[in-house]
């Protein structure tokens, strides 16, 4: 007996992957990494950060399982997640969306993968985004000539500022520095 097919009428195409201020915001962030970093939007949550195996029926997998980010940034050699990127519209105001946002906040967080939010404007300028991106991400404008062979910023850096405090993001200073990086890359083969 032949298979019944399911029903396939309902389905139709999106047209377009990102939203008017989605793309706005793309093309910009693109335009701001230029080639020193590889973009993706839309991508499965799962795909960032994941859980135990054992956690994957449960609600630990469940809440990552269906969600996608905005935006994530990888080294375009190594396919190394630097760090994702949400663009946080009016739709984040509703208290649904402040929950998943909190989870989102706190799982980053746990992972040790740094989640960078934008407000969503009318317009992006590449340089603005540039210079916000590039001190968040890596703490300090990196200089192009202190780049490791895989393209990894690897300059050195001044300790503290004057009031005591580290210049350097707490995920930064706990985690995967660009020279772990690159010996973890190096090692790996990735």
């Amino acid at each position: 007996m032949a298979q019944r097919q399911p029903d396939t009428s309902a389905y139709r195409s999106r047209q377009f992957l990102l939203t008017r201020n989605e793309r706005e915001f793309f093309h910009a962030l693109h335009d701001a990494f230029g080639r020193r970093w590889s973009l993706f939007a839309k991508v499965r949550l799962a795909d960032v950060i994941t859980c135990p195996e054992s956690e994957w029926n449960r609600e630990a997998g469940r809440r990552i399982a269906q969600k996608h980010l905005d935006f994530v940034v990888c080294h375009p050699r190594s396919m190394r997640i630097i760090a994702a990127i949400e663009l946080d519209d009016r739709s984040h105001e509703t208290a649904r969306r402040r929950r998943r946002d909190s989870f989102l906040d706190r799982a980053f967080e746990n992972a040790g993968v740094p989640l960078l939010r934008h407000k969503a404007q009318s317009s992006y300028d590449a340089e603005t985004l540039r210079t916000a991106w590039v001190d968040s991400i890596f703490g300090a404008k990196p200089c192009a000539h202190a780049t490791d062979r895989n393209g990894l910023t690897t300059r050195r850096r001044k300790g503290r500022t004057s009031h005591g405090t580290s210049r350097i993001p707490a995920w930064r200073r706990t985690r995967f520095t660009a020279r772990k990086a690159f010996n973890h890359c190096r090692r790996t083969g990735a």
